[in-house]
């Protein structure tokens, strides 16, 4: 059966190889193209949430319109009651025949 070798590894990180801290290396462009795509991603994203709000303002709108219209066609409009108000069975609205 063959045996598994096994070596140490050293760390390939040594003192000349680190930066300070916050200096970016020079003439590495990922840090910058990163930095770029983020903002692009972030921009796109807040103008999608701009767009959002206005269309949910526009249903907003909309939704009072209908709401509008309905409550006028509504029968017996000139009554209290409000069309969304839930419908309350009274004693006296109780089926007593049998019905079960």
């Amino acid at each position: 059966m063959p045996s598994i070798k096994t070596t140490s590894t050293t760390s390939s990180n040594s003192s000349d190889d680190q930066l300070p801290l916050g200096q970016r290396p020079e003439g590495d462009d990922q840090f910058e193209n990163a930095l770029v795509k983020l903002e692009d991603a972030f921009n796109r994203l807040m103008s999608s949430i701009n767009l959002l709000q206005k269309n949910i303002e526009e249903l907003k709108i909309k939704n009072e319109k209908l709401e509008e219209q309905v409550a006028s066609m509504v029968p017996f409009n000139n009554l209290s009651v409000s069309y969304k108000d839930p419908l309350v069975l009274t004693p006296d609205m109780e089926v007593k025949d049998g019905h079960k």
